[in-house]
């Protein structure tokens, strides 16, 4: 099988956990800091540690894929594979951050 074929299929089952993770970013994101309750923040946290705990694998694998098959894929391609990763750490410190 082509690498392209890979990398896009791997973009296509990544996009699931990136859309549960969108879900509870933007709850976080819609109330004011100082309006947050706790109980609230604690259990939107975990369950985004969950999605990113059990979706590791997805995300982690196609930026090593990159590297791996990196003379088969465009620059724009491998810059795609390692989006997923960037997108998930950039919401864990939005979230942490807050």
């Amino acid at each position: 099988m082509s690498p392209r074929v890979i990398l896009y299929i791997g973009l296509a089952i990544s996009l699931f956990p990136l859309f549960g993770m969108w879900q509870y970013v933007s709850v976080i994101m819609a109330v004011p800091p100082e309006a947050h309750d706790p109980g609230m923040l604690r259990e939107l946290t975990e369950r985004m540690a969950m999605l990113g705990m059990f979706s590791w694998p997805i995300w982690l694998g196609l930026a090593g894929f990159s590297v791996l098959r990196w003379h088969y894929l465009k620059i724009f391609e491998r810059f795609v594979a390692w989006l997923p990763m960037l997108l998930f750490a950039i919401c864990y410190v939005l979230v942490l951050s807050r």
